[in-house]
């Protein structure tokens, strides 16, 4: 990547004609162009077109932007220079504590106050993985609200009484009665005609 100090630094030729030279001088790695790891550990070579493995150190981590970031040399590698360039300290290296105190300096026991009104870090904005958990649980205890008011809906239909099951049952109908023969009807019928020929004569 460009060096910073373009309009300040000599291109190292007469001519600019963005030779290696001239690459050399203008140019530098970017830390991306290593593999950084957070902690202590043990460098690994680049080898082919595998990327150099190396580490910040103790209680240090990549900086962001690793892309972006200039090394401060034409090949990177694990020096000072390059370290102090691609790392930094993480926050817990030293003890920070929330207000207004007076800082306690000593080497292996660092205390640093935030100051009046202000307090750590982490307290101040809890991390992403804490916020989706939070609303997973709220998620949850929605859920299994529904789901006990579910239950306690089934419980209730539960507890009502089953009508017993009823049973129709075929009744049989009195048959009319049998019509009488046309010879059995003849006499009934004379007699009444009978009897009210002498209701008409008795007027």
């Amino acid at each position: 990547m460009p060096i910073a100090a373009q309009s300040t630094t000599p291109s190292g030729s007469t001519t600019n004609s963005g030779s290696a030279t001239n690459k050399l001088a203008c140019c530098n790695d970017q830390c991306a162009a290593a593999s950084w790891q957070s902690g202590k550990g043990t460098d690994v070579a680049a080898a082919g077109t595998t990327k150099a493995k190396l580490y910040c150190g103790l209680n240090r981590m990549p900086v962001a932007s690793q892309s972006a970031k200039d090394s401060t040399v034409d090949t990177i590698s694990q020096v000072t220079a390059v370290n102090n360039a691609c790392c930094d300290d993480i926050c817990s290296k030293v003890t920070f504590s929330a207000g207004k105190g007076t800082d306690v300096t000593t080497s292996g026991s660092e205390n640093y106050f935030c100051g009046e009104n202000k307090v750590q870090q982490q307290i101040k904005q809890p991390e992403p993985v804490v916020l989706i958990l939070l609303v997973l649980v709220t998620r949850m205890h929605a859920v299994m609200t529904l789901a006990a008011r579910s239950l306690s809906r089934l419980a209730r239909a539960l507890m009502r009484p089953v009508p017993r099951p009823t049973t129709a049952v075929r009744t049989r109908c009195q048959l009319p009665s049998k019509p009488l023969s046309h010879q059995a009807v003849m006499p009934l019928v004379l007699e009444r005609r009978e009897h009210a020929v002498q209701l008409l004569a008795a007027q």
